[in-house]
C-alpha cells in the first residue's frame, strides 16, 4: 500500500512539473526575430512570431507596426492555418503563403471591438499553406501583391 501511495504522489509530482513547464514556456517573453523579404521591388522587415504566445497574440495589442511592415508566422505543418481579430486596433491585410507563394490572401481585415473569444470571425485561406503574412490595412495594394507572387528571403552575407 505504501509503494503504491509513493508511486501516485511521485506521478502528482511530475504533473504538476510538467504543467508549470508548460505555463512557463507559453508564458515565456522570448524577443521576436526580425527577418527580410522582398516582393516585387519592396524589401520588407517582418517581426517573426516563434512562440506559442507570440502566434496567439499576433499583431494584437500593438497601436502601430513601425518600424516594421508586418509580422510573420512559420508553420512546419502545412495546414489552413487561420486568423482572428484578437484584441487588434489597428485593420490589416493577410497573406497566406505556401512554399512562398501567395495561396491566399485577404485585404482590410476589420476590427471586432467588444467581442469575445467565442464571437471572433475566423478567416482561413482556401488552400493549405506554411506561413501567414500580417500587414497594415493597404499592404497588399502598395506592395502590388497578387496571388502565386513570390516573397523571397533576403539573406545577409557575411
Amino acid at each position: 500500500m505504501k509503494k503504491k501511495n509513493i508511486v501516485s504522489k511521485l506521478q502528482i509530482i511530475f504533473l504538476v512539473i510538467f504543467v508549470f513547464g508548460l505555463v512557463f514556456l507559453f508564458f515565456s517573453n522570448k524577443k521576436y526575430d526580425v527577418v527580410q523579404v522582398k516582393i516585387h521591388e519592396h524589401t520588407l522587415d517582418l517581426l517573426v512570431a516563434e512562440t506559442p504566445k507570440q502566434k496567439y497574440l499576433g499583431l494584437g495589442k500593438r497601436d502601430e507596426l513601425e518600424p516594421y511592415h508586418g509580422m510573420l508566422f512559420s508553420y512546419k505543418k502545412d495546414d489552413r492555418h487561420g486568423i482572428v481579430m484578437r484584441d487588434m486596433r489597428f485593420p490589416i491585410d493577410v497573406v497566406w503563403l505556401k512554399d512562398n507563394r501567395v495561396i491566399d490572401m485577404v485585404a482590410n481585415v476589420p476590427l471586432e471591438p467588444g467581442k469575445s473569444e467565442w464571437e471572433l470571425i475566423p478567416y482561413y485561406p482556401r488552400a493549405e499553406v506554411d506561413i501567414i503574412l500580417e500587414f497594415s490595412s493597404g499592404a497588399i495594394e502598395t506592395y502590388g501583391i497578387s496571388l502565386g507572387d513570390e516573397f523571397i528571403p533576403v539573406y545577409e552575407s557575411n
